[in-house]
């Protein structure tokens, strides 16, 4: 999680870091926040290592973890703007399957 593959690598996860951990860290407090991203990198890389064989470098599993709990945060709650909301996390995560299959970030 603390290693990256290049400054452009750890930029993206940073602009990812900044625009949903502050939203999920007041919801859900400190210690629940710190915990959901140790546990979300934990699980991504074991399931990296076991399906691909292959290590991983960055925060990305912690990342699209945090995308996760904001989807299930959306799911729950009505309106427009959670609507919105979900929807471009959905497109977010489409690109970023996309970028980590073919651009290889954190390959």
């Amino acid at each position: 999680m603390f290693l990256h593959g290049g400054l452009i690598h750890i930029g993206f996860n940073m602009m990812s870091l900044l625009q949903l951990g502050p939203a999920l860290e007041e919801l859900y407090g400190s210690a629940r926040y710190f915990f959901l991203c140790m546990s979300f990198t934990g699980a991504f890389r074991i399931s990296r290592e076991r399906l691909t064989g292959h290590f991983s470098l960055g925060a990305s599993g912690a990342l699209l973890g945090l995308v996760g709990a904001m989807l299930a945060v959306t799911t729950k709650r009505g309106g427009a703007f959670m609507r919105d909301l979900q929807s471009r996390l959905i497109t977010s995560v489409v690109i970023l399957f996309v970028i980590g299959q073919w651009g290889g970030f954190g390959n």
